[in-house]
C-alpha cells in the first residue's frame, strides 16, 4: 500500500494501524512524508506487535528524529517479519542512529536499510558500521548524503574489511576526498559479497579515481560502481580505461558529471570496441 505525501497525520496514522492489526495480506507499506511525527509513528509500531505480514515498511522524510528511532529499534528488536525498513530524510542523527544500531546487533530480518540524509556525521557512521561488522543478515545499505567525510573512512574501511553480507552500498555525497576513498579500496580488496557500490559526489578528483583503477584492475566481484560527479577528469578517466582492459566482471560504470572532454571519450570508445 503507497501512501506517500498524503498528509496523513497523528490521526490518520491511527486508522492505518487498526488496519494493520488485522489486515494478513499488504506486505508493503509506504508512508513516506506524512507528518506522522514520534506520536504517529509510535502508533504505527505498536500495531506490527499483532501483524506478521509486512515486510516493507517506508517511513521516510517523516520528522522521525532521535525518540522516533529510538522507538523503532525497541519494537523491531523482535519482529521477525520486516526485511525491507527505509528511514531517509529523518533528522536522525547520532544519537538516534545509536538505536539503529542496536537494533541491528539483534535483528536478524532485516536486509535493506535506507539511512540517507540524515545528518549522522562520522561519529555516527562508525557506531553504525561498528553494529554491523559481523552482521549476516543486511545485504543493502543506504547511507548517502550523511557528511561523515574523510574521518568517517576508516570505519567503513573496516566495515567492509570484516562484513561478509553487504552486497549493495551507497555512501554518495560524503566528502571523502582522495584520502578516504584510497582507504576505502583497499579494504574493499578483501571483501568477497559487495557487487553494487555508490560512490557519487565524494570529490576524490584524479588521485581517488587512480585507486579506483587500481582496484578494479584484479577485482572479481564488483559488477556495478557509480562514480560519477567526483571531478575525475581526462586522467582519472584513462587510468579507468586502462585498468578495464583487464576487468571482466564489472557491468556497469557511471561516469556522469566528471570533467571528462573529447580525449577522455576517445579512451573511453577505444575500451568499448576492446571490451565485449
Amino acid at each position: 500500500m503507497y501512501l506517500y505525501s498524503n498528509d496523513i497525520g497523528e490521526d490518520g496514522a491511527t486508522s492505518i494501524a487498526e488496519l494493520l492489526q488485522f489486515n494478513s495480506t499488504i506486505r508493503e507499506l509506504d508512508l513516506g512524508s506524512n507528518h506522522l511525527g514520534v506520536k504517529g509513528i509510535r502508533t504505527i509500531l505498536g500495531a506490527l506487535k499483532f501483524n506478521c505480514t509486512l515486510t516493507t515498511l517506508e517511513l521516510d522524510s517523516n520528522t522521525v528524529g532521535i525518540l522516533g528511532a529510538g522507538a523503532i529499534s525497541e519494537a523491531l528488536e523482535s519482529n521477525s517479519t520486516i526485511t525491507n525498513l527505509h528511514l531517509s530524510s529523518n533528522g536522525i542523527g547520532m544519537e538516534g542512529v545509536k538505536s539503529i544500531a542496536d537494533l541491528l546487533e539483534y535483528n536478524t530480518t532485516i536486509s535493506t536499510l535506507d539511512l540517507s540524509n540524515n545528518r549522522i556525521g562520522n561519529e555516527g557512521v562508525k557506531i553504525l558500521a561498528g553494529s554491523l561488522l559481523y552482521n549476516s543478515t543486511l545485504t543493502a545499505l543506504r547511507i548517502n548524503n550523511n557528511h561523515f567525510g574523510l574521518n568517517g573512512a576508516p570505519a567503513v574501511a573496516k566495515l567492509l574489511k570484516n562484513n561478509a553480507s553487504l552486497k549493495s552500498l551507497n555512501i554518495a555525497s560524503n566528502y571523502l576526498g582522495p584520502a578516504g576513498a584510497n582507504m576505502i579500496f583497499e579494504s574493499l580488496q578483501f571483501n568477497t559479497t559487495l557487487t553494487n557500490f555508490n560512490l557519487g559526489a565524494n570529490v576524490f578528483g584524479e588521485e581517488g579515481a587512480k585507486s579506483i583503477a587500481k582496484f578494479i584492475k584484479s577485482n572479481t566481484i564488483l559488477t556495478a560502481i557509480n562514480i560519477g560527479r567526483n571531478l575525475i577528469g581526462n586522467d582519472g578517466s584513462n587510468a579507468l580505461m586502462e585498468a578495464l582492459q583487464f576487468n571482466t566482471t564489472l557491468t556497469t560504470l557511471i561516469l556522469k558529471s566528471n570533467e571528462i572532454d573529447d580525449d577522455g571519450v576517445t579512451s573511453i570508445a577505444k575500451l568499448l570496441t576492446l571490451n565485449s
